[in-house]
């Protein structure tokens, strides 16, 4: 495991701003780490970002405004392996550096924000956002913006060959969402979400001579209800669902080399929860599945005579993934000085995936080199404990949050031989634990000052 650092900075000598009065300025710094194996061929997930942001506020002339800068340095790599057919990395390793203002008038009717984010690579964000409250017991808030889908690159390997790819796609969204107070103590929050994928423009002078786009639409829904009619309790119910329906295209020096049309992906989470005094109590129950067909010209990258003769790889991929998952947290003051927050996790997974590729013969008279292959696991029941205490002293906190990652039961799929209920192998399919499972930790600390 990497060493894990903690970054913690100091506030600089805070500004002014013309027409405000006794600014506030908070500045918060902090590091997190996460590390996660998942199986035996040693695939894997680990992600660490530092972030530091100073914000500012204050009165002007019956305004209240706001206005924070700040930075955020990810640093994460999600790997997986299939024997010696597919392995591929993802890298997040690109910092961007984000500033917003806002703006709220005397009553409270009216909240209008501006912000910029401005990414390595020449990828910049920006987005807006209105927020009206013409009643009392209603409030709606318009976002709209562009932000890029992944923030780094991706190094993709079959047969042992292969490259690294720039990811360039970028989404124009908007949102809307709505909080109503309804009668009984009830009330009512949703949020829609309507995205393009914008696939941008290949250039040769990316890092790597390999860039990966997506074009295409998602969807974004989310409903709850609250319910706080029992003094100190707090009952909650929810609804969310996604939906993206993408094309994925790949190209080398600006010239496309491979295509997936056909990449879709389907999710839906029911949650309930209960809270009372500091005390929360949820559970949570879904479903994903997804789809992905196409074909790459010159498989692997390669150049010269198989490029001129257009050799192609066939690939067709799915997956569905359930999960119920329940989640205990709370806080307790343990001194005027000292908190203790406490959360445990715990998870049930179903994962499923498999894919089958191949490369037609000349003339499309029949196919060659048929290889498939699936995900080695069938289920699993994981458990995350986590403690993050927090220190106050003053305008100054510190906080440190520390969790295990613990899997409980792990099933995988065992290959043996038999003749009924089999594939094309001869092989059939049963859950069993051969296996010790391998554990995650994850660290974060933050360092909040306000002046």
């Amino acid at each position: 495991m990497k060493r894990l650092a903690i970054i913690l900075a100091i506030l600089v000598a805070p500004g002014t701003i013309p027409g405000a009065t006794a600014p506030k300025v908070v500045h918060e710094s902090g590091y997190r780490a996460d590390h996660l194996f998942y199986d035996n061929e040693q695939s894997q997930w680990t992600f660490g970002e530092a972030h530091t942001t100073v914000h500012l506020s204050g009165p002007a002339h019956g305004w209240e405004w706001s206005a924070e800068s700040g930075m955020r340095a990810p640093e994460g790599r999600l790997a997986f392996e299939d024997g010696d057919n597919f392995t591929g990395t993802v890298y997040a390793n690109r910092r961007s550096f984000h500033n917003r203002v806002g703006l709220s008038s005397p009553d409270g009717a009216w909240e209008m924000q501006g912000a910029v984010r401005i990414r390595e690579a020449r990828a910049d964000d920006f987005s807006g956002r209105l927020e009206v409250r013409p009643w009392s017991i209603l409030t709606a808030g318009l976002e709209i913006g562009v932000q890029s889908t992944l923030p780094g690159v991706a190094e993709l390997y079959y047969e042992g060959e292969g490259g690294r790819l720039d990811l360039i796609s970028r989404a124009t969204y908007s949102t809307l969402d709505l909080s109503i107070d309804l009668p009984l103590a009830l009330a009512l929050s949703s949020r829609s979400d309507w995205g393009t994928f914008q696939p941008g423009s290949p250039a040769a002078d990316f890092d790597n001579p390999y860039q990966a786009a997506l074009s295409g639409i998602y969807r974004y829904g989310d409903v709850q209800v609250i319910w706080a009619g029992v003094a100190q309790w707090e009952f909650t119910a929810g609804h969310r669902r996604l939906e993206v329906k993408a094309r994925l295209d790949a190209y080398r020096d600006s010239r496309s080399f491979a295509h997936f049309g056909k990449t879709n992906l389907d999710g839906y989470e029911w949650s309930v929860g209960v809270t009372h005094h500091g005390w929360s109590l949820s559970a949570h129950a879904g479903s994903a599945e997804g789809e992905l067909a196409g074909s790459a010209q010159a498989w692997p990258f390669v150049d010269g005579l198989a490029r001129f003769l257009g050799e192609r790889r066939h690939l067709i991929a799915e997956g569905e993934l359930s999960w119920f998952r329940a989640q205990v947290s709370g806080e307790k003051s343990i001194t005027p000085w000292l908190e203790l927050g406490t959360r445990l996790d715990l998870a049930h997974v179903e994962p499923s995936a498999r894919y089958v590729t191949w490369r037609p013969v000349a003339l499309g008279m029949g196919i060659d080199d048929l290889q498939s292959g699936q995900l080695d696991i069938t289920s699993a029941d994981l458990a995350r404990l986590s403690f993050s205490p927090t220190v106050h002293w003053r305008t100054i906190a510190l906080s440190l949050h520390v969790s295990q990652i613990v899997p409980l039961h792990v099933a995988d799929r065992d290959e043996t031989d038999g003749d009924s209920g089999s594939g094309g192998d001869g092989t059939t399919a049963t859950a069993t634990d051969s296996r010790s499972p391998h554990q995650g930790f994850s660290l974060a600390a933050e360092l909040q000052v306000g002046l």
